[in-house]
């Protein structure tokens, strides 16, 4: 006892349940609580949308330029930039941690994926 509990939230989203806006209305005004949350690109992109920002076509525009493994390093200098400015939008109130994976599917063979996250600080 006496030892600090982390406390982490991973919004995957279940669209069965709900929108996403009303699950980011949930869970925005409890985000000072936590340790960290962990988005994954699509909430990234969404949470981008609440505050007026086009994520989605700079994340589009990778995928046609650098598609699956051969864009993983592009696809991670643009989460970082997207995450910093995330950091700001919600004032430094959480670590922030986005789940990122470049997948290549040759016809025949298995997949080949690269899964890596990446941490902002608050």
């Amino acid at each position: 006892l006496g030892r600090k509990l982390v406390v982490t939230m991973d919004l995957n989203h279940r669209p069965a349940l709900g929108s996403w806006k009303d699950l980011w209305q949930m869970a925005e005004p409890h985000l000072q609580t936590l340790d960290l949350v962990v988005f994954s690109i699509g909430d990234v992109i969404q949470v981008g949308e609440v505050f007026g920002e086009n994520f989605a076509a700079d994340f589009k525009a990778l995928k046609e330029e650098s598609p699956g493994r051969a864009g993983a390093a592009g696809l991670d200098t643009l989460v970082r930039n997207c995450v910093v400015k995330l950091q700001s939008y919600l004032g430094n109130r959480t670590n922030i941690a986005v789940t990122c994976k470049a997948r290549d599917q040759v016809p025949g063979e298995l997949p080949q994926q690269l899964r890596w996250s990446i941490l902002c600080r608050k």
